[in-house]
């Protein structure tokens, strides 16, 4: 029998993982979880072996800002991102506008053991890959931009935080 972590009685994983193991066959399994097969299930946090590491798309010919997040802060944004509503590719939004100057995003990388997923956050759209998949994310009113800018206060310092919130906030979806 496998044991279930506190942090895998969350989300997809935890459907998953049971009904796998409540269903036992193969073949019933394959039959009944087509499906939800094609998901992408969350990377499980571990603060053991998850870094979650931030980098501001800013600048042009010099290193770009990043920081990792504190464990309680890691942890936040991957219930956050997970939490987020999925976005339709014809929706337009923000990763068109990764070119040019000034602020174009936000790009994040969540390393959990083997697993790496690379994310890019820009006027009001996720951009998630992972393994051999990938998938957008609406993120409605860049609240998780802009939480996400908010923890980098320390290293950005407070002006260019306030620079950035304000791209983040005046900047309409599609980034400009």
């Amino acid at each position: 029998m496998s044991t279930v972590t506190a942090d895998q009685t969350t989300g997809w994983h935890f459907v998953c993982h049971r009904l796998r193991f409540v269903l036992g066959s193969k073949i019933v399994a394959a039959t009944l979880l087509l499906p939800i097969a094609s998901c992408t299930f969350p990377v499980p946090y571990t603060s053991t072996n998850t870094t979650v590491h931030v980098e501001v798309d800013l600048y042009s010919g010099r290193p770009n800002p990043g920081w990792d997040l504190l464990d309680a802060d890691a942890r936040r944004f991957i219930e956050l991102l997970d939490a987020l509503p999925a976005a339709f590719p014809d929706a337009g939004g923000g990763l068109t506008s990764a070119e040019g100057l000034g602020y174009r995003g936000l790009k994040v990388e969540i390393e959990s053991g083997d697993q790496l997923r690379r994310i890019r956050i820009a006027g009001g759209v996720v951009h998630v890959e992972e393994a051999e998949a990938s998938r957008q994310r609406s993120d409605p009113g860049r609240v998780l931009e802009q939480w996400l800018l908010r923890t980098g206060e320390q290293y950005l310092g407070a002006e260019l935080l306030r620079y950035l919130l304000q791209q983040a906030t005046e900047q309409g979806p599609g980034g400009g």
